[in-house]
């Protein structure tokens, strides 16, 4: 390898690494899909879209004002 050369590891089997860290809205989005089809299958209406927005508005401000 060449001076300038920077070395890479190779990737651990069976683990990925996100091109960036999961931001708090993003986690939010993900427990509601899973939510969503919680409810689904269940045959019950999950929060309603204002309600998740709500949620969505209030998770952002929190993590935004702690930066």
């Amino acid at each position: 390898m060449k001076d300038n050369e920077v070395a890479t590891a190779p990737a651990k089997a069976g683990f990925s690494s996100p091109a960036k860290p999961v931001t708090a809205v993003e986690a939010v989005e993900a427990w509601y899909a899973r939510h969503f089809h919680r409810a689904a299958l269940e045959g019950r209406a999950p929060i309603s879209t204002a309600d998740k927005a709500d949620l969505v508005q209030a998770i952002a401000a929190s993590t935004q004002a702690q930066e």
